[in-house]
């Protein structure tokens, strides 16, 4: 192979990698912005499948704005806007930087630290994107871009995707139980002694069915000497629920399971009086009472 060839793919190959370092504002929403107006334009030429280069704009959330309202103004590009800034979910806050691409498409980080993105990793083959540099407070962040016009069927948000980014809400674990424990101090079955309960436990016959109380991806599934069989889902906005003293369980780390999908059976493994779910909330790592929650 010469070097001429080697050099051409080189060339190539930095050419296929599209960086942006630097993004016009957009200070309101109105056709007297220029910054907004010129996005309107690039936006329209995009639905007409006229070519235009992949740019991005910068605007910083006021007070009253929304996710969906800032979507809306190009749209309602939804899931460019969520995955450029690594959204969990559609919740922003008065002051958040976003960007906003020219593009109508889906954006993947190759890295796990971001558990929307981990989804996004699972469910697409990168090799079919483009690459794109965007350098966000002096870190520059490499990401997968699949343009929907060329890939549709990866430049949008699946159902189950949706589902995942819309989803807050918790629901009961079992469909028929008692609250035989509540959260908070009890005396030890055990002990007799004064203690902290970090969850709820809820009472039901023996493998009795398991659900998810919402959507999320497992991270942890195993067995203690405290919970005996157990499963962790990691859910948004760092919030995680445990579900303990199984019979069986049927998933493992890295699974993505839905709101009210079936997850295990309950038992008495572990530290145990008898067949009870010890079930779990915890935001940040702190234990939360799980009923503020459910519905």
């Amino acid at each position: 192979m010469s070097k001429f060839f080697l050099l051409f793919k080189a060339i190539f190959f930095f050419l296929k990698i599209i960086c942006v370092f630097s993004y016009p504002e957009i200070k309101n929403f109105s056709r007297k912005d220029p910054i907004f107006s010129d996005l309107k334009i690039k936006v329209l030429k995009y639905n007409k499948k006229q070519h235009i280069p992949l740019f991005f704009y910068l605007y910083k959330v006021k007070k009253g704005d929304t996710f969906f309202k800032i979507a809306n103004k190009i749209n309602g590009w939804q899931s460019g806007i969520a995955t450029v800034n690594l959204l969990d979910s559609p919740f922003v806050s008065v002051g958040q930087e976003i960007l906003i691409p020219s593009k109508k498409g889906v954006f993947v980080f190759d890295s796990k630290d971001y558990r929307f993105n981990n989804l996004l990793l699972a469910t697409r083959d990168l090799t079919k994107a483009e690459k794109v540099k965007i350098k966000r407070n002096d870190r520059v962040y490499e990401f997968y871009f699949f343009d929907f016009a060329k890939n549709p069927d990866f430049g949008l948000f699946s159902g189950t995707e949706l589902l995942f980014f819309l989803n807050a809400n918790f629901i009961f674990p079992l469909k028929k139980f008692i609250v035989s424990s509540d959260f908070g101090f009890r005396n030890d079955p055990f002990t007799g002694n004064k203690s902290f309960h970090t969850g709820i436990d809820l009472a039901a016959p023996m493998n009795t069915e398991v659900y998810s109380s919402s959507s999320g991806i497992v991270i942890e599934a195993g067995y203690n000497d405290l919970y005996g069989n157990f499963v962790v889902v990691g859910h948004k906005n760092n919030i995680k629920s445990l579900y303990g003293h199984l019979n069986s369980y049927s998933v493992k780390i890295g699974d993505f399971i839905k709101s009210g999908e079936f997850l295990g059976r309950v038992g008495q493994t572990g530290r145990s009086t008898g067949p009870h779910l010890h079930f779990e909330i915890l935001k940040k790592n702190i234990p939360i009472n799980p009923l503020k929650l459910l519905k």
